[in-house]
Protein backbone atom coordinates (compact mmCIF):
# COMPACT_ATOMS: atom_id res chain seq x y z
CA UNK A 1 0.00 0.00 0.00
CA UNK A 2 0.94 3.60 -0.60
CA UNK A 3 1.99 6.44 1.60
CA UNK A 4 -0.72 9.28 0.80
CA UNK A 5 0.47 12.75 1.55
CA UNK A 6 -2.53 13.70 3.62
CA UNK A 7 -1.38 17.38 3.28
CA UNK A 8 -2.36 16.53 -0.42
CA UNK A 9 -5.88 15.03 -0.33
CA UNK A 10 -8.59 14.62 1.59
CA UNK A 11 -9.53 10.56 1.72
CA UNK A 12 -12.90 9.65 1.88
CA UNK A 13 -13.66 5.87 1.38
CA UNK A 14 -12.19 4.41 -1.85
CA UNK A 15 -12.07 8.76 -2.84
CA UNK A 16 -9.13 10.78 -3.20
CA UNK A 17 -9.73 14.60 -3.09
CA UNK A 18 -7.09 16.79 -4.15
CA UNK A 19 -6.53 19.75 -1.61
CA UNK A 20 -5.59 21.63 -4.90
CA UNK A 21 -8.29 23.63 -6.48
CA UNK A 22 -9.43 25.19 -9.72
CA UNK A 23 -10.42 28.53 -8.78
CA UNK A 24 -12.67 28.49 -11.51
CA UNK A 25 -16.80 29.20 -11.40
CA UNK A 26 -17.72 26.79 -9.96
CA UNK A 27 -14.21 25.76 -8.28
CA UNK A 28 -13.42 22.33 -9.52
CA UNK A 29 -11.33 19.67 -8.21
CA UNK A 30 -9.64 15.81 -9.15
CA UNK A 31 -10.93 13.30 -7.83
CA UNK A 32 -8.99 10.15 -7.96
CA UNK A 33 -11.14 6.73 -7.63
CA UNK A 34 -8.86 4.18 -5.68
CA UNK A 35 -10.24 0.91 -6.83
CA UNK A 36 -10.24 1.83 -10.36
CA UNK A 37 -7.33 3.94 -10.37
CA UNK A 38 -9.22 6.62 -12.91
CA UNK A 39 -9.35 10.20 -11.98
CA UNK A 40 -11.25 12.91 -12.97
CA UNK A 41 -12.51 16.46 -12.30
CA UNK A 42 -15.71 17.44 -10.98
CA UNK A 43 -17.49 20.54 -10.22
CA UNK A 44 -17.36 20.93 -5.96
CA UNK A 45 -21.09 20.39 -5.75
CA UNK A 46 -20.56 16.85 -8.24
CA UNK A 47 -17.93 15.89 -5.66
CA UNK A 48 -20.48 16.16 -2.83
CA UNK A 49 -23.21 14.51 -5.03
CA UNK A 50 -21.17 11.45 -5.77
CA UNK A 51 -19.97 11.06 -1.79
CA UNK A 52 -23.59 11.30 -1.26
CA UNK A 53 -24.55 8.49 -3.85
CA UNK A 54 -21.54 6.37 -2.57
CA UNK A 55 -23.20 6.64 0.90
CA UNK A 56 -20.05 8.38 2.35
CA UNK A 57 -19.73 10.98 4.95
CA UNK A 58 -18.75 13.74 3.17
CA UNK A 59 -17.65 16.08 6.18
CA UNK A 60 -13.66 16.27 5.89
CA UNK A 61 -14.82 17.99 2.76
CA UNK A 62 -17.29 20.67 4.28
CA UNK A 63 -14.62 21.03 6.88
CA UNK A 64 -11.77 21.97 4.09
CA UNK A 65 -14.32 24.00 2.42
CA UNK A 66 -14.89 25.87 5.93
CA UNK A 67 -11.34 26.49 6.13
CA UNK A 68 -11.14 28.10 2.86
CA UNK A 69 -14.16 30.49 3.57
CA UNK A 70 -12.62 31.17 6.94
CA UNK A 71 -15.96 29.70 8.79
CA UNK A 72 -16.65 27.03 11.62
CA UNK A 73 -18.96 24.06 11.13
CA UNK A 74 -21.38 25.56 13.72
CA UNK A 75 -21.29 28.95 11.26
CA UNK A 76 -21.66 26.37 8.34
CA UNK A 77 -24.77 24.42 10.09
CA UNK A 78 -26.44 27.76 11.07
CA UNK A 79 -26.78 29.67 7.47
CA UNK A 80 -27.50 25.63 5.41
CA UNK A 81 -30.38 25.89 8.53
CA UNK A 82 -31.39 29.74 7.24
CA UNK A 83 -31.23 28.52 3.59
CA UNK A 84 -33.46 25.21 4.45
CA UNK A 85 -35.71 27.70 6.06
CA UNK A 86 -35.99 30.10 3.41
CA UNK A 87 -36.59 27.11 0.77
CA UNK A 88 -39.70 26.18 2.52
CA UNK A 89 -41.12 29.87 3.08
CA UNK A 90 -40.38 29.90 -0.70
CA UNK A 91 -41.97 26.56 -1.47
CA UNK A 92 -45.04 27.49 0.78
CA UNK A 93 -45.53 31.04 -0.89
CA UNK A 94 -45.30 29.13 -4.04
CA UNK A 95 -47.88 26.64 -2.99
CA UNK A 96 -50.43 29.40 -1.76
CA UNK A 97 -49.79 30.89 -4.61
CA UNK A 98 -51.06 28.40 -6.84
CA UNK A 99 -54.08 27.82 -4.70
CA UNK A 100 -55.47 30.81 -5.22
CA UNK A 101 -55.61 30.39 -8.93
CA UNK A 102 -58.16 27.68 -8.56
Amino acid sequence: MEAVDQNQFIIIGKYWISKMILMSEPTQLYVTNRETNEFNMYDAHKVFELLKNEGLDAEPLHEYFDGIHGITKEERIRILKQFEDWEKRQQEKKLMRKEDKY
